[in-house]
């Protein structure tokens, strides 16, 4: 005999050995034993009488068959490839390829060959005498089920490689020879030896992964079926049925013959009693059944009756029961019913689910292995092969009630999605469904369809329907922070629909790749000479913490003309913190209505806008108070006499970058624009040094690695933020108090010390998590200086009010009316005018003789105020200076030859030291008005 131990090396101990004995007129001899060496004498016996000796590979369960339904499980896969004989010039019809190869040398060669591409491991040989048997054994026994898929697949293998492979090994009761054995095929025998003995093991997850094999599939092996491999469908209805004997006889239409044959059972024949535990074996109470059939038999012994049904390989049919006993049959109901083939089809039941949320959905459940079904009166109804169930439902502003399902997909795993109630049309319904992967076959889709609306209909009994999340970020009072559909809590992360408001968004929050990729790529801020990167980058973290600060919102902005210093790539870095860098950025092309409605939709999370450049000073000015404010406007109701309802607010920061300068946009566009300067902080960004972050590194970490690892840090953040909410409130505020004291900021750069205590607290908390390593220090000391520059350059001149007033003045030269107060000594009537207004349109009045300015008090106001600034604080300043003396009633076109009602004017002394000289501008006037009468040469 061979030395190697083949059978024991391949085949799981434990069960039952098949050897099998073929002898030259291709006779079977199949022997079954539980002892290993009595394998290895029957299959030498068999030898030495001149028979061709086989094994079963597979465990077998019992004695008497080697069928694929009584194999327990498989310890190796295998091929068996024929060499010589003609076998490579003949061709296998179900494959289109040769039979084998021309010798062993060329099958070997091939075998090599294919390991190589498929990337197997070496196998173990056996030279068969003229062919060759593979074997590449498991670390453990595999069961049946999960064996199949296997073999299936590894015979698709052969065949897309065109490897000639014997196509009808692939089957769990296959048998090959016994090495040490003779091959008796021809006259002279030849020996079955091993030619490579590899003892190696491999994992079965390693063989799948190699051959792409499902680690979860599972072929379905039906007794009735001749151990036929199920597909998906097929699998899960057999897995969920099972047959009882009990239901066979007590259901409203039983089987007569079993009635009988259980009711006599004391003086029933052999043939009808094997009929009756052919139907009572195969059922999932058969071990009770076949005793209760037998019990009160005379003979009755109950080892005898273990042993009778073990042979029994089927249930048998109506027509086998009839020859029996032919009168049993008489008046059947089930006669015309043609898929009705045996008593046994009667007993078919659905096995149901423990517990399951299809459960309670009445009539409505779970099949145990998965699948939705509807409880009939005898039977059970199919609806549909996977799990899926109402979760809850949820009203939406937009949508109106929407259903919440939970679809289990078998590959792409478990999926939400929202059904709208008014889809609930057979049609619409359908479509909805099979736009979420649900598809329903025609002959099903009506079931399906009442199984949606009827769990629709219960669920209303049950509870209030809840309400979708209009915006992301903090939500109930601060217990929860939305992001996209993750709802994040302080142990766990839910998933939240979409409502029609956010779901534009919402796909821009699905993390991708890893967080450890992503820390590698955020903490490139780290380096020195990237402080002001790294600072703006935390706002991703920041301006989360914004709602503890008690400011509503601010701008950071990133400004140089040229390409090439990674603006743009700050805010993506910010971006990925909470989702997709690219996606979440805003564009100048947005509307200023869009950006609002943004702002409003994100609400705590950074919002990011590139390239701002062109954006005009106006619109920049009400944006900066946009954002400040933390609410949207206010709107009309088409349909009634009243408001639309206003959920948009935020507390967050805007992440901006731009070529120019928005301190010269305001200033240019306002004369005190200082409200929207401190609602800015801005940085210019010069080139990054190729010693801090090379293009190579750039390129790769910001454009590939970042673009394919996003959305994962702010769980785990806010989960700490949750967890701590008043240790990180007294942090912010420490930390602002902090800055205020050492950069002796005032309550007027309250933004400015609040965005840097909430990215500098977020700072300090993602490194404590493990988030990131930067160095906070070194990043807070460069942000003060630029801190401090930045209050110097935006502190208003001590005559901005002043200039604010000549600028007035200056406008409305063309309307002013100068005029001494006094009287003509000589007339004693009013001096004549030496300026009278151009347009006719009456504005000022400037006394030269008592240097008295009048401004009408709604002029002045209108003036005032048009570009933002305060009217009261405007004449409490000149009050305060002696500009502004009072507010009474004056006749401004006295002197002039018409003659209008006194109005409530402001008085200005002009003659005060901090007063610009008015004489200049009257002597402008002047010159200008008489230049215009000048004839052109």
């Amino acid at each position: 005999m061979e030395t190697f131990d083949l059978i024991n090396h391949v085949v799981p101990p434990g069960g039952v050995y098949s050897v099998v004995g073929i002898t030259r007129e291709g006779r079977p001899i199949p022997e079954f034993t539980t002892r290993l060496e009595e394998a290895y004498k029957i299959a030498n016996n068999f030898s030495e009488r001149g028979i061709d000796a086989y094994f079963a590979l597979g465990k077998l369960k019992e004695k008497g068959s080697r069928k694929t339904e009584n194999v327990d499980s498989l310890g190796a896969i295998w091929l068996d490839i024929d060499c010589g004989g003609g076998k490579a010039d003949q061709i296998e019809e179900s494959t289109g390829l040769p039979k084998g190869y021309a010798n062993q040398k060329e099958g070997l060669k091939a075998l090599k060959k294919f390991c190589a591409t498929v990337d197997l491991p070496e196998p173990m040989i056996v030279n068969s005498g003229y062919g060759l048997h593979i074997y590449w054994v498991f670390t453990e026994a595999v069961p049946t089920e999960k064996w199949l898929p296997i073999a299936k697949r590894l015979q698709q293998v052969c065949a897309t490689q065109k490897f000639c492979a014997d196509p009808k090994v692939f089957d769990a009761s296959r048998i090959l020879r016994v090495p040490g054995t003779q091959n008796h095929k021809k006259d002279t025998p030849k020996l079955v030896r091993v030619i490579n003995p590899t003892t190696a093991r491999h994992a079965p997850d390693t063989i799948r992964a190699l051959l792409g094999v499902d680690p979860d599939e599972v072929a379905i092996v039906r007794k009735s079926s001749g151990g036929k491999v199920l597909d998906a469908l097929q699998k899960v209805l057999v897995e969920n049925k099972d047959y009882k004997f009990s239901k066979i006889i007590s259901r409203g239409d039983p089987c007569f013959q079993l009635q009988d044959c259980l009711k006599n059972r004391a003086s029933l024949s052999e043939p009808r009693w094997f009929n009756a535990l052919s139907v009572a074996k195969f059922c999932g109470d058969g071990s009770k059944a076949i005793h209760a059939l037998s019990k009160n038999h005379p003979d009755y012994d109950f080892h005898a009756v273990e042993r009778k049904v073990v042979g029994i390989v089927g249930p048998h049919s109506c027509a086998e029961f009839e020859k029996n006993n032919p009168a049993g049959c008489k008046g059947c109901p089930h006669k015309k019913n043609k898929s009705i083939k045996g008593p046994y089809n009667l007993g078919k039941v659905v096995k149901k689910a423990a517990s399951s949320p299809i459960n309670k959905f009445e009539p409505y459940f779970r099949g145990e292995n998965g699948g939705v079904y509807k409880l009939n009166e005898d039977d059970a109804e199919f609806v549909y092969e996977h799990d899926l169930y109402l979760k809850k439902q949820m009203w939406d502003d937009e949508d109106g009630f929407v259903s919440v399902f939970v679809f289990h997909s078998p590959h792409d795993g478990v999926r939400e999605f929202n059904i709208p109630n008014e889809s609930l049309e057979k049609r619409l319904l359908l479509k909805v469904l099979a736009h979420n992967g649900v598809v329903a076959g025609l002959a099903n889709s009506a079931a399906l369809h009442e199984y949606i609306t009827r769990s629709i209909q219960i669920l209303q009994t049950q509870r209030e329907a809840e309400v979708m999340r209009r915006q992301f970020g903090w939500a109930d009072n601060f217990t929860k922070f939305i992001v996209g559909e993750r709802e994040i809590t302080v142990d766990g992360v839910y998933h939240t629909p979409a409502s029609s408001i956010t779901r534009t968004y919402a796909p821009h929050f699905e993390p991708k790749g890893t967080l450890e990729k992503w820390k590698e790529v955020f903490n490139l801020y780290n380096r020195e000479g990237m402080e002001i990167h790294a600072f703006a980058a935390l706002s991703g973290f920041g301006s989360t913490l914004m709602e503890l600060t008690g400011q509503k919102g601010a701008i950071i902005n990133l400004v140089h003309q040229n390409a090439g210093t990674g603006k743009t790539t700050v805010l993506r870095m910010a971006n990925s913190i909470c989702g997709d860098p690219e996606k979440l950025l805003g564009s100048f092309k947005d509307t200023a209505v869009a950006r609002v409605n943004k702002l409003g939709i994100l609400n705590s999370i950074v919002n990011t806008i590139d390239e701002l450049t062109n954006i005009d000073g106006k619109e920049l000015s009400n944006f900066a108070y946009e954002i400040s404010q933390g609410k949207g406007k206010e709107k009309g109701s088409f349909t009634a006499n009243a408001n639309r309802k206003n959920d948009t607010t935020w507390r967050s920061l805007t992440l901006s970058t731009s070529n120019s300068s928005f301190w010269q946009k305001l200033r240019a566009e306002k004369d005190l624009p200082e409200g929207e300067l401190m609602r800015l902080l801005e940085f210019y960004v010069e080139y990054t040094d190729q010693n801090v972050i090379s293009t190579e590194e750039g390129k790769e970490m910001f454009d590939h690695q970042l673009n394919a690892n996003y959305g994962h840090a702010i769980v785990p953040f806010i989960q700490y933020v949750l967890a701590n909410p008043e240790g990180v409130a007294n942090e912010v505020r420490n930390i602002q108090s902090k800055i205020d004291k050492e950069l002796r900021l005032t309550s007027r750069e309250r933004n400015w010390s609040a965005v840097l205590a909430a990215n500098i607290t977020a700072g300090k908390i993602a490194r404590q998590l493990g988030l990131i390593d930067f160095d906070l220090k070194r990043i807070y000391i460069k942000m003060a200086k630029l801190i401090v520059e930045l209050r110097k350059t935006t502190v208003a001149p001590v005559d901005n009010f002043l200039s604010k007033l000549a600028a007035i003045i200056n406008r409305n030269l063309n309307n002013m009316l100068v005029v001494d107060a006094g009287v003509d000594q000589r007339t004693s009537k009013p001096k004549a005018p030496l300026l009278e207004p151009k347009y006719g349109r009456l504005v000022l009045r400037y006394e030269g003789d008592t240097q008295r300015l009048f401004i009408p008090v709604d002029e002045l106001n209108k003036e005032v105020t048009s570009d933002g600034t305060d009217y009261n604080s405007f004449l409490k300043d000149l009050k305060e200076r002696g500009v502004y003396l009072k507010s009474d009633n004056k006749r401004l076109s006295k002197g002039m030859t018409i003659s209008t009602p006194a109005q409530r004017c402001a008085i200005f002394d002009t003659s005060h030291s901090e007063f610009f000289d008015i004489s200049r501008l009257v002597e402008k006037a002047k010159e200008d008005e008489d230049r215009e009468g000048e004839l052109p040469n």
